[in-house]
């Protein structure tokens, strides 16, 4: 095992990539201008192509055909590369019970309630019953840009099977469940009922950050395809007069227009009464971004690997069940001494130590760690640590990180003593804050856990607070949530 920290020089000024664009930014808080102008070009399209078949003018007919098809693809296209704003107000989903699991919302924030009673198969089922409009709107723009932006997957059926065999039962019961709920609801539409979900679908939809180290051709082919994105982010800073770590993490994931619209955050209690956090989405069965009631965070970001055959658990999985089964940092180190489907990054973070765990890659195929301490933020990109940070990187990691660095020096020149307060502004920059940012959250395990959803540039959102101290002071209880709501 090799332990090293942080990679980067921060004294040295690294060029930083940037992928923010005014323009985009202005259309994500404008999502009506950008409708606007595309009906404007089709409209226009029409007239021309209507002009030209009237006046025998071909050039005129078929560049008014291509104006109008090009703006009717532009349209289509437009959620995945310049995702609407979600204004929390509006809420997405209509709070409901299903089989004694419970849809509310506190505030504006969603919150779906799962006591330790409810079976893992009924658990699934209440979410897909309960979810059926939105996982519908995820189904379609997921086939479709399987089937056009990414090419389809022809391999779900081999793979799904596999990992049926390595996948734990309770959560293969819970997306089975996920899949019986959402077809039931289906039933009951009189028309447009799109595609039936599957369980092979909804497996392969949760291997999705897997898919970068599934084997090294297609590592090399993902890594060309994300030199100009963005990638998730993971930040442990301190206060000199308490223990134990302050996280930032953000997820970068490309939203197609929705997953920030419709994500929400899941409190759980396990058939062992362990209770946990969750950020989600109606259709995420596994852990991206967690902590449990012992003061455990557990956090992944995708990262280049060597990965050639699936024989072990995706990560999303893997991480639920350490965060399920483990109560601080040094168990979750033990804990990953099995190897995942994916050599992902790991942080861990608890009231007393903070650990950033890179799985299968050093040499040998063994993880490689990295500690926080107060004196040095430690921050966890994309990058292959081990044995040497790579370049080129995925998702800018180099520049990303040197430019983290530095705005840590100016924070030590402005005398910025305050670990949140220097979170808040590293969330809201260049460096962490983009187009795909669809949630960033500020985590000190065990007091308190805050986070924001959009369908890009979370950072910019105002960050709202989980009942963390309800939910794991028992405060929080199914037999009560009524009285909760009305607190709330």
């Amino acid at each position: 095992m090799q332990a090293t920290h942080n990679c980067i020089d921060s004294s040295k000024k690294i060029p930083f990539v940037s992928t923010y664009s005014p323009t985009k930014k202005f259309l994500h808080d404008n999502p009506l201008a950008l409708k606007v102008t595309l009906i404007f070009f089709t409209w226009l399209g029409l007239v021309m192509a209507y002009s030209g078949l009237s006046n025998s003018n071909y050039y005129q007919l078929f560049t008014g055909l291509q104006l109008t098809i090009g703006s009717l693809l532009a349209n289509a296209t437009a959620p995945f590369f310049i995702p609407p704003t979600h204004n929390p107000s509006d809420k997405a989903f209509q709070e409901a019970c299903c089989r004694g699991v419970h849809l509310v919302y506190k505030g504006n924030l969603p919150l779906l309630i799962i006591p330790k009673e409810v079976s893992s198969y009924d658990a699934g089922y209440a979410r897909g019953f309960m979810m059926a409009p939105q996982i519908k709107k995820m189904i379609g723009l997921n086939n479709f840009a399987f089937c056009t932006l990414m090419g389809f997957p022809k391999e779900i059926p081999l793979v799904a099977e596999k990992m049926k065999s390595v996948i734990p039962e309770k959560y293969l019961a819970e997306m089975q469940g996920l899949v019986d709920g959402y077809n039931k609801k289906r039933e009951g539409w009189n028309f447009l009922k799109g595609e039936p979900l599957t369980l092979e679908w909804i497996i392969y939809f949760n291997m999705l950050p897997d898919m970068g180290s599934m084997d090294y051709k297609n590592a090399e082919i993902w890594l060309k395809r994300q030199k100009e994105a963005m990638g998730c982010t993971v930040v442990m800073d301190g206060d000199d007069l308490e223990s134990g770590p302050t996280v930032l993490r953000t997820v970068d994931w490309n939203s197609m227009g929705i997953f920030g619209t419709v994500s929400f955050v899941e409190l759980r209690e396990t058939s062992c009464g362990i209770r946990t956090i969750n950020q989600s989405c109606p259709l995420l069965v596994g852990y991206l971004t967690s902590l449990n009631e012992k003061g455990l965070f557990g956090s992944l970001n995708v990262a280049i690997g060597m990965t050639d055959y699936p024989e072990k658990m995706p990560i999303v999985f893997y991480l639920r069940h350490l965060i399920e089964s483990c109560v601080n940092v040094e168990e979750a180190l033990r804990f990953c001494q099995e190897k995942a489907l994916s050599s992902s990054n790991l942080c861990f973070a608890d009231k007393h130590d903070g650990k950033s765990v890179h799985l299968m890659q050093m040499p040998n195929g063994s993880n490689n760690e990295r500690e926080w301490d107060k004196k040095k933020p430690l921050v966890t990109l994309n990058f292959r640590y081990a044995p040497d940070p790579t370049r080129p990187t995925p998702t800018n990691s180099w520049e990303r990180e040197g430019e983290i660095h530095n705005k840590y020096l100016k924070f030590h020149d402005k005398n910025i003593l305050n670990a949140k307060e220097r979170l808040q502004k590293i969330r809201s920059g260049r460096e962490v804050n983009n187009a795909r940012t669809i949630s960033t959250a500020i985590i000190k395990p065990n007091e308190s856990f805050s986070i924001s959803f959009d369908n890009g540039y979370a950072g910019s959102e105002k960050l709202m607070e989980v009942p963390l101290k309800s939910w794991f002071g028992r405060d929080l209880n199914i037999k009560n949530y009524d009285d909760f709501k009305m607190k709330n």
